[in-house]
């Protein structure tokens, strides 16, 4: 189903009852760019054989609504810019979610201005991560993040990765080992009411880049 919807900017509603998906591989881009979409409903979808999430819902700038309750994510290995600039969300429900296969997350809520929460599923590691640059950029009114779910030990690139969390007032990352880390260049830029942050357990041995890290924590 890979860009089945993609671009359809004038669309305002879909019916997705019609689909059983539980043979589709690929769900990349499928509603990437239906700038008009306010709510949908894909609580039916049970996704056992789907392993690509990439930019499914990616540019739904007007989206409100989403239902996900039955998506299965046990063979997704990319999320890269699933919800990416989706101006309107304000809450994602993801508790059934599982991230264990999940290689990228790079900008998976980029841009997600109004949204203030994430609901994680608790009994799940993100145990394969390697990409998260810029997962949470620009998430103004996220005032909590629950960071329980992820090992980063693979992962290289921190950079942006909660840049612009302006709401953002304790992160708790003491669970975050970064023995294979490159790179922090503005992780945290922009989070101006961080009052306190724990990173005891960061390994900055191999990391190169540290350009404003820290930049603009008022």
């Amino acid at each position: 189903m890979d860009y089945m919807f993609c671009n359809c900017v004038e669309l305002t509603s879909i019916n997705t009852n019609i689909f059983k998906t539980n043979k589709v591989i690929s769900l990349s881009e499928t509603f990437s760019n239906c700038k008009n979409l306010q709510s949908l409903n894909l609580s039916h979808f049970e996704t056992p054989n789907v392993k690509e999430l990439s930019k499914t819902f990616f540019g739904c700038t007007q989206l409100e609504t989403i239902y996900l309750s039955h998506f299965d994510t046990s063979k997704v290995t990319k999320m890269d810019n699933l919800f990416n600039d989706c101006k309107l969300l304000r809450g994602i429900d993801l508790s059934n979610f599982k991230f264990e296969k999940v290689i990228t997350m790079e900008s998976m809520f980029e841009g997600c201005i109004n949204l203030k929460s994430i609901i994680f599923n608790k009994n799940t590691l993100t145990e394969s991560l390697e990409e998260m640059n810029s997962m949470f950029y620009n998430c103004r009114r996220l005032n909590s993040i629950d960071t329980e779910i992820f090992n980063v030990n693979k992962v290289i690139n921190f950079s942006h990765v909660f840049e612009g969390c302006e709401n953002l007032s304790i992160l708790n990352l003491s669970n975050f080992q970064t023995d294979n880390a490159e790179d922090f260049e503005k992780t945290f830029y922009g989070c101006k009411k961080l009052n306190v942050i724990d990173v005891s357990h960061f390994n900055t041995s191999k990391v190169t880049q540290m350009k404003d890290m820290f930049n603009d924590c008022d």
